[in-house]
This record gives C-alpha cells, sequence and structure tokens, in this order.
C-alpha cells in the first residue's frame, strides 16, 4: 500500500474514526465518499465507495478529502440540508477547505520542485505526484496565492 495511504488509514484509527465501506452510487449520483458526525453516537464517519479501490490515484484523493472534512468543518455542521443560498456558500467553502486540506497533505511543499512547475503540464504533474487533476489545480493555486 501507498506510504500517503498508510499514513491517512493511521490518522483514522488515531482520531477514532469509524470508516466503512459502501455501495454510494445512486442512478445518477456517483459519490465517491462521504464524511459526517453521528450525533448519537457522537462518532466520526467516513463512508468510501468500494469503487474507488480500483484506483490508487481514486483512493489516495477521495480519503484525503474525507480527512480534510474532518479536519476543517466544525462536526455540528456536518451532514445538514441546505435552507438558503448562504448554506449552498457555506458547503462550498466547506468543499474548499477539506480539498485544500487534501492538497497539501498529499503534495506538502518539502515535495514540490519549482522546476516541475514550469515544465510540466498539469497533468504530468497529476500523474508525478499520484494525485486527480482536481487535486493538482488546487496545489497549484494554494502556491501562486502564497507566492
Amino acid at each position: 500500500m501507498d506510504e500517503k495511504l498508510n499514513e491517512m488509514y493511521s490518522i483514522v484509527k488515531k482520531e477514532g474514526i469509524v470508516l466503512d465501506w459502501d455501495d454510494l452510487d445512486f442512478g445518477y449520483m456517483k459519490i465517491n465518499g462521504i464524511y459526517f458526525y453521528e450525533h448519537i453516537r457522537k462518532k466520526p464517519f467516513i463512508v468510501l465507495n468500494p469503487r474507488i479501490e480500483r484506483s490508487q490515484v481514486l483512493h489516495r484523493c477521495v480519503l484525503a478529502e474525507e480527512l480534510g472534512h474532518y479536519f476543517t468543518v466544525p462536526f455540528y455542521l456536518c451532514y445538514r440540508p441546505f435552507a438558503c443560498y448562504a448554506d449552498r456558500l457555506t458547503f462550498s467553502r466547506d468543499e474548499f477547505r477539506a480539498l485544500r486540506w487534501a492538497a497539501r497533505f498529499l503534495i506538502p511543499d518539502g515535495d514540490i520542485d519549482p522546476h516541475h512547475l514550469e515544465d510540466m503540464s498539469i497533468n504530468e504533474l497529476a500523474d508525478y505526484f499520484n494525485v486527480t487533476v482536481e487535486i493538482m489545480e488546487v496545489r497549484l493555486k494554494l502556491i501562486r496565492y502564497s507566492a
């Protein structure tokens, strides 16, 4: 198993997150993973779609994003319905925070060589770092905004 995957599974265990695998495909909606806090049992849950195990890249990125939700979204805001436009904006911010956490975790600052950023396409960078293009795009935005 990949080093980052091992590290993420260690985090799941250490943090007491319940990890489950379940079919999350609902007709046209294909969900790769979901994070929620179960208030009755007072436990965080991550549910992953078994389909993602076929792709190490997807497996790494989905688990990292769901861990990003755990670390960046207050538990009382998880798994809530949308009542208004402001709720949707909050949801978008929460999604970005989770993606930002995942991108930084999967591609730490020390792993980034500036020459790669100049010489490689986004697809080549994603392949090089073993992440999805979406995660790579987020990481590149973070690099640009921090410079």
